[in-house]
């Protein structure tokens, strides 16, 4: 009697490896796109809160008396300190400006059209009856069903503003 392997054994035990293989490749790769996905979301998140933090607090340290154009994509704030803060967009190389931020976006994200806004409500607590709202949208190809807009909200009392903040 001899002892060994038959032929047949022989590439059963080879497909049966190569299919294991072939397994393990596809999960590899699937574990390296989610890690590239969420290092990309994390980056796209921490810039989503750097920008909101700064330009909340630069609000929040001043008293916003006016909003200007300054340009196609440019808008200064106007403070009673008479000092100025410019908001700028540069689409193409998806940079936002803001007083002394520069917030870089990483690759294949970008910024779409900044919306400014008013909002008319009923009093809010001190007197405030108007939000101005802006809306900075953020895309990225990879997220297409995720929500990365910036939403800041500033609310004024719109008989002491005028129209100074329409825009």
């Amino acid at each position: 009697m001899k002892k060994g392997f038959t032929v047949v054994e022989l590439i059963v035990s080879f497909s049966l490896a190569a299919v294991i293989v072939m397994f393990l490749t596809q999960i590899i790769i699937g574990l390296n796109k989610m890690k590239q996905n969420s290092g990309v979301k994390t980056e796209i998140l921490n810039k989503q809160s750097v920008i909101s933090n700064y330009i909340n607090k630069r609000l929040l340290d001043k008293t916003l008396i006016s909003l200007s154009s300054c340009g196609e994509d440019c808008v200064n704030f106007n403070y009673d300190d008479n000092t100025t803060d410019r908001f700028e967009m540069n689409y193409i190389t998806n940079t936002l400006m803001f007083g002394d931020l520069k917030a870089n976006l990483p690759e294949d994200t970008s910024f779409q059209r900044v919306i400014f806004d008013t909002i008319h409500t009923n009093r809010i607590g001190t007197g405030n009856d108007t939000l101005l709202k802006i809306t900075i949208p953020i895309a990225n190809k990879r997220f297409q069903n995720e929500d990365f807009n910036v939403e800041i909200i500033y609310p004024y009392n719109s008989s002491v503003y005028s129209n100074n903040l329409q825009f």
